[in-house]
């Protein structure tokens, strides 16, 4: 959060591809009537690699 790390999860599954779109701020829950976010949502950055802390913390002080 803001540039330090809050958590650490080690995976050992590799990820399958989908076709699926990428949505941001509607969860999965179909039993929850895919609840949906009520605000805004701003600087959104999609990498398609992990970030070092490094990386964060300079990345979250340059303009998009």
């Amino acid at each position: 959060m803001n540039g330090n790390v809050i958590a650490v999860h080690n995976e050992a599954s590799v990820p399958e591809p989908n076709t699926q779109d990428l949505v941001f701020g509607q969860s999965a829950c179909s039993d929850c009537g895919y609840e949906r976010w009520h605000g805004l949502i701003d600087d959104i950055r999609v990498y398609n690699r992990v970030l070092s802390t490094a990386e964060i913390q300079a990345d979250m002080n340059t303009g998009i």
